[in-house]
């Protein structure tokens, strides 16, 4: 049985497995997909443990809280560094290479925290501001990323003389609309009520 699905702007049909053959070195993608569904699970036992410590308990599971976010941290910098050599490997844009970069300095100063509490800094708690930098890295990360998503560019893969497929996209739906003078008014903005 195969499922199909359909490509949004241009109504295309496709079977999933005919779409996931177009990404390039796809086995390092499911790679990088594996490491980062692990290090989401083990930062989420991070949290439960921290939970069950705040809730009084001190059980062997309580007491493996900060390996839980060493080990966490440990493979979102191998999924980051592993998704930046796809990138270049693939000629991704300076964008995308550069929030990957800026993930992969977060998921070091996140790892500070923890793998300093496992020593018994700070009681066990480990240094306080790595996480806030780390945080304000990997938010950095995420807006270059969804700035370099934004911006009209052509795949990698893309001949030369191919525009962007979003820009292309959006040019066809105006067409077809029959797009707005810059006199007209855009139907509900400008009337008072």
């Amino acid at each position: 049985m195969a499922l199909n699905m359909e490509l949004g702007l241009t109504g295309e049909a496709r079977s999933w497995k005919e779409t996931a053959k177009q990404v390039p070195f796809q086995a390092q993608q499911v790679f990088i997909s594996w490491v980062f569904i692990f290090a989401s699970i083990t930062l989420l036992l991070g949290f439960i443990s921290l939970q069950s410590l705040v809730a009084g308990g001190t059980s062997y599971f309580v007491k493996l809280g900060n390996w839980f976010g060493v080990v966490s941290c440990m493979a979102w910098f191998l999924g980051f560094a592993v998704l930046i050599h796809w990138l270049i490997r693939i000629g991704g844009t300076k964008g995308s290479v550069l929030g990957a970069v800026l993930k992969l300095i977060a998921s070091v100063l996140f790892n500070l925290q923890p793998a300093s509490g496992t020593g018994g800094t700070a009681g066990g708690a480990g240094i306080w501001w790595s996480n806030l930098v780390g945080i304000l890295f990997f938010h950095a990360g995420n807006i270059v990323s969804c700035a370099d998503m934004w911006v009209p560019q052509t795949a990698p893969s893309a001949p030369a003389s191919e525009p962007p497929a979003a820009a292309a996209a959006v040019a066809k739906a105006v067409e077809e609309v029959g797009g707005l003078d810059d006199e007209e008014e855009w139907p509900g903005f400008g009337e008072e009520g």
